[in-house]
């Protein structure tokens, strides 16, 4: 999260998650076991105690270095679930016992930080939603479709494109943006607050898939495709499935490997109904 006290200069404060996932030795634990990265996710998403179940089966919770990652899981729960107190204990003893310890460091400094906006969260008045939508024929030629607001009926459940299925995914690692349009009616909705990204959002309906379509669609079958942008400073992942189009910018690819595979499966079971196209494969370049 970025935050900007009056007076002070933006400064970029790493979730608990993020601090979990950048640890060398949770990293390279979650990027070798689904299941350990299923309850990660799990957690990020609420379920605490279905994430505690998958913890408690893992069968490899006495090998060399595990003791780390699930203490580092065990906080993230605990934070998860609002609590903060026993974590910041639990942190503080571990520091005195070995004060160079920097990846701990690093995650009470996380939930201290996390524990300070929930509670200013608390006490501040709510704020509008950062979700908008556009549908492009109903906009004005001088209005902005990126920022012009739907004043229409709330979603379908199982509308492909609705931001509030993807909501959670803008909570995770290095997540900035979600995108979505419907290429035969115009439909285009967003949701996050990277305002430097409107730019591109504006116009990526319109290129993508756009003449990559053809190449990329006989490459190689399947109901779903994928092309992923690289830049310098991020990385958009973008999925189509008959007239649908999503896509998420993340600020960290490594980052966003689970963020993707559940943007791929929400998005697959969204479509699934929408559409009459066969497939549970994807290709992608």
């Amino acid at each position: 999260m970025t935050v900007k006290e009056p007076g002070i200069s933006a400064v970029r404060v790493a979730t608990v998650a993020e601090t979990v996932y950048d640890n060398p030795v949770c990293r390279n634990r979650l990027q070798a076991s689904s299941t350990l990265a299923y309850a990660y996710t799990q957690i990020k998403s609420g379920q605490i105690d279905l994430a505690r179940h998958v913890l408690a089966g893992l069968p490899t919770r006495t090998e060399p270095g595990m003791q780390e990652v699930l203490f580092c899981m065990e906080v993230f729960m605990q934070t998860r679930s609002g609590r903060y107190d026993e974590p910041k204990e639990q942190l503080l003893h571990r520091l005195r016992v070995d004060p160079n310890q920097a990846s701990y460091l690093s995650l009470l400094q996380a939930v201290i930080w996390e524990e300070y906006q929930n509670s200013r969260s608390e006490a501040a008045p709510a704020t509008p939603s950062a979700v908008s939508e556009v549908i492009s024929p109903a906009a004005s030629p001088t209005e902005n479709p990126v920022d012009a607001l739907d004043k229409g009926p709330s979603h379908s459940s199982e509308d492909p494109l609705d931001p509030e299925a993807y909501r959670q995914l803008l909570d995770e690692a290095g997540t900035l943006e979600f995108f979505g349009w419907n290429q035969k009616t115009g439909v285009r909705r967003k949701a996050g607050i990277s305002e430097n990204l409107d730019g591109l959002i504006d116009v990526l309906d319109k290129i993508l898939p756009g003449d990559l379509s053809t190449a990329v669609w006989d490459l190689e079958g399947g109901g779903i495709h994928r092309i992923v942008l690289q830049f310098e400073r991020f990385t958009l992942f973008s999925l189509f499935r008959g007239e649908y189009g999503v896509a998420l910018i993340s600020e960290n690819l490594q980052k966003a490997q689970l963020s993707l595979v559940r943007l791929e499966k929400i998005f697959r079971e969204r479509t699934q109904a929408a559409t009459s196209l066969p497939g549970t494969e994807s290709s992608h370049v």
